[in-house]
């Protein structure tokens, strides 16, 4: 299989993951004191993330996704439509990470399957992302002459022997 192929592949499930994480719920809330009765008791405050759907920077996200995703496909400029999706892939991290350590920081607070799909999907993007710039890095780096020691002329490449 091509390395072009793996690599929209590996950018296309990422972004899937992503999306997937995006929508689903990223946060529960804990109880903070339980009733007498046993049932627990919850606060009564909003947050982004609490229930399935597109909410706060979850349209961050899906617009990475989205141009990442059309640059994978459509491909015209190879290096531009890399760097692109680079910058995408980072995006996406940044802000299911940011996300992440915000519900993080909070006692009351859970991760959900949102949080951890979003924080992975990015990741995947990201490193199937430069799979193609290495690889482009890497064959540059072949065509390149290697720097050869040579032996003729001089003492016949005797350097460092006392006679």
């Amino acid at each position: 299989m091509n390395a072009g192929v793996r690599q929209k592949g590996g950018v296309l499930a990422g972004g899937v993951l992503s999306v997937l994480g995006a929508w689903l719920p990223s946060v529960s809330k804990l109880p903070v004191r339980h009733t007498p009765d046993g049932e627990p008791v919850v606060t009564s405050e909003w947050i982004p993330g609490l229930v399935p759907g597109f909410q706060g920077v979850d349209s961050v996200v899906v617009a990475a996704v989205t141009v990442a995703a059309v640059a994978v496909l459509i491909d015209t400029d190879r290096e531009v439509a890399d760097w692109v999706v680079v910058a995408a892939s980072l995006l996406v991290l940044l802000v299911g990470t940011r996300s992440t350590l915000r519900y993080l920081a909070v006692d009351r607070y859970a991760l959900d399957t949102g949080a951890y799909l979003a924080v992975i999907g990015g990741a995947v993007m990201l490193i199937w992302s430069v799979v193609r710039p290495l690889e482009r890095v890497r064959r540059r780096d072949g065509d390149r002459p290697r720097a050869t020691r040579s032996t003729a002329g001089g003492d016949g490449g005797s350097v460092g022997r006392s006679e």
